[in-house]
């Protein structure tokens, strides 16, 4: 199953379980843990322990909530760094995953340990959510969904923030293009066609048309201007053919000269690279009920962040992955800013997609895979 990192109210999020980041003291007074136990309400407290040790998971009820269960853990508070603090929040992300293991859960919601009053680097809170959600998923399955409250609580670096910035800005064609494609249309709008004075005379003029349906429909208003005499009867003789034949034989050998689909080209490409099924779908970040259906079905076509998903857990060159695209009718734009980061980090030879999804996450954009 994938790693959904989502922005939205934990206590929202529809899943067997739901996890409760809190003190040794559980207290629930504040942040994530206040916002739970209002939803859950009063009763909960009833049902929670005295003292919880860093690192450790305690089951309760959810109550009002929309789930089966609650987890609490206790995540390390930042000392510096000199106290095994980092290893403290993985082993308390690796404890709750398998505590919803343990009680058969097929999805959970888990927030950012330790990323509010805990003092965590910013820099270090989400990658290490990522990094051990994603360890664990290799060897089992289960849906999880990491809950984001605000982009305050992580960074994902200055550096490679300044130069994916440096990078769309540098080759970004969205908000411009936009622009003058509004200018030009409301210009277009502006003018009346019907009147000859207004018809444009050359074809700068006719570029100066962004509403392609006018230019059309001025274009086909005139007589078809033919070279000479002889080429007009030619045309005037020709008329439509009735016999289609001609046509079904020229498609089919067009046809037959095709390229492989997307599920067969991704078949192939796992072979050369000696790689599982699983292993591909899973270092894809890509559902198993997804992986069936491509697999299954090769009229079926995936969504284009799927198809990059593959590209990346391929480890596909930049030209290489424009060929996959390619095989269901996907290409890469300037004018999108998504477009344009997946560009720079497989340019970068960037390929774990969970790193990615950080990034598209931080960004806005939409995650591979899920």
């Amino acid at each position: 199953m994938p790693l959904h990192i989502i922005r939205q109210d934990i206590t929202k999020v529809p899943c067997d379980v739901i996890v409760n980041t809190t003190n040794r003291h559980v207290s629930c007074d504040y942040g994530v843990a206040g916002a739970i136990l209002d939803a859950a309400g009063e009763e909960l407290r009833k049902y929670l322990p005295s003292f919880i040790e860093v690192g450790e998971v305690y089951v309760t009820p959810a109550f009002n909530l929309p789930s089966k269960a609650i987890i609490h853990v206790v995540g390390p508070v930042w000392r510096g760094g000199g106290y095994l603090e980092k290893e403290l929040l993985a082993v308390s992300y690796n404890n709750v995953l398998e505590k919803a293991v343990e009680l058969d859960a097929s999805s959970v919601a888990i927030p950012l340990i330790a990323a509010g009053s805990r003092g965590f680097p910013k820099e270090y809170v989400l990658s290490i959510a990522v990094d051990t959600i994603a360890a664990f998923l290799e060897d089992n399955e289960l849906d999880v969904y990491l809950v984001v409250y605000d982009k305050n609580s992580y960074s994902i670096g200055k550096e490679l923030f300044g130069d994916i910035t440096d990078y769309i800005r540098d080759n970004f064609a969205g908000e411009e293009d936009e622009y003058a494609q509004r200018r030009e249309y409301n210009y277009a709008a502006s003018i009346d066609l019907s009147s000859p004075q207004n018809a444009p005379q050359n074809r700068l003029q006719y570029r100066r048309l962004a509403d392609e349906k006018e230019a059309v429909r001025w274009c086909c208003a005139r007589k078809p201007i033919a070279a000479n005499v002889s080429q007009l009867k030619r045309a005037e003789d020709v008329g439509e053919p009735t016999d289609k034949s001609t046509y079904i034989t020229g498609i089919e050998e067009i046809l037959a000269k095709a390229d492989d689909g997307f599920t067969d080209t991704l078949l192939k490409l796992i072979d050369a690279r000696g790689m599982s099924d699983i292993e591909c779908y899973k270092n894809a970040n890509v559902s198993r009920q997804t992986w069936h259906k491509i697999i299954s079905d090769k009229g079926y076509r995936p969504s284009k962040t799927t198809v990059i998903a593959f590209a990346i857990s391929l480890k596909l060159s930049l030209a290489e992955t424009v060929h996959l695209l390619e095989t269901v009718g996907y290409a890469f734009s300037k004018s999108s800013k998504f477009d344009l980061i997946i560009s720079y980090l497989i340019s970068r030879k960037e390929y774990n997609v969970f790193k990615i999804n950080d990034i598209l996450f931080y960004f806005d954009q939409e995650l591979l895979g899920v």
